[in-house]
């Protein structure tokens, strides 16, 4: 089976592109929400890149997100600035995370490409 083609690998590959994406716009929703949303940012638990550098520990800026706990920070500007960032976070988060259960299941069934071994 040629490597590109081998479930693996194409797991794999579709993995570190999510975990690309996610980490981009996690990283662009968080240094903005911190430069131009002080409030907000404050009213966020201060996230981080640093504090939110796996998809455990970026559980509670998903959380707080998904649950539209921004709503309760009087802050309109940043609630604004939430709303706008919260589809591609929530999905960015949750796209990434469903990669490593697929990955790890095409390990099992189908193993490593030949080639890496």
């Amino acid at each position: 089976m040629d490597l590109l083609m081998h479930p693996t690998a194409i797991t794999l590959f579709y993995f570190l592109g999510m975990l690309v994406v996610g980490s981009a716009i996690q990283w662009t929703f968080l240094i903005k929400l911190k430069k131009h949303h002080s409030v907000q940012w404050e009213h966020a638990g201060k996230p981080t890149i640093f504090n939110n550098g796996d998809l455990i520990k970026a559980w509670p800026t998903t959380k707080y997100l998904l649950r539209k706990s921004y709503l309760d920070s009087g802050s309109n500007e940043g609630i604004k600035f939430c709303n706008s960032y919260r589809t591609s976070m929530i999905y960015g988060y949750f796209l990434t995370a469903s990669t490593v259960p697929l990955f790890l299941i095409s390990m099992l069934i189908f193993g490593w490409p030949p080639s890496w071994a």
